[in-house]
């Protein structure tokens, strides 16, 4: 995933926040941060990169001023539309890959399970 994602110039990361991101409304930094189980520090970071690539922009909270939003750019939908297309064919990379075989039909299922186990865990840590 790392090595097609560079190939569009996002890292690792990048493309879950990306992904929760959407252009006709906004998120909290802290749900952000809740939602991709790392500190509200790092998607405070991970903006900044973010809003200098023109991918995202900072909105004030209309309700409580301490509280910033993000918000996708026009540029960042296309930049989301494209890692959504390179997770999409990657999935099907593997999956083709494992045609065949006993495991194929439980890979997704597989694969969710064992993320919910290490965001549980990961969560725990911080």
């Amino acid at each position: 995933m790392q090595l097609k994602l560079a190939e569009i110039d996002v890292v690792v990361g990048q493309d879950s926040f990306l992904d929760l991101l959407r252009l006709e409304d906004t998120m909290t930094v802290s749900l952000v941060a809740k939602t991709l189980n790392v500190r509200p520090s790092t998607v405070s970071k991970m903006a900044d990169i973010m809003v200098s690539q023109k991918w995202v922009v900072r909105e004030a909270d209309d309700g409580d001023a301490r509280r910033t939003r993000l918000r996708l750019t026009p540029l960042g939908l296309d930049r989301q539309a494209k890692v959504r297309e390179i997770r999409t064919k990657l999935e099907a990379e593997l999956l083709a890959g494992l045609k065949g075989s006993n495991v194929q039909a439980n890979v997704p299922a597989t694969l969710d399970l064992v993320a919910a186990v290490l965001n549980g865990r990961l969560s725990r840590l911080r």
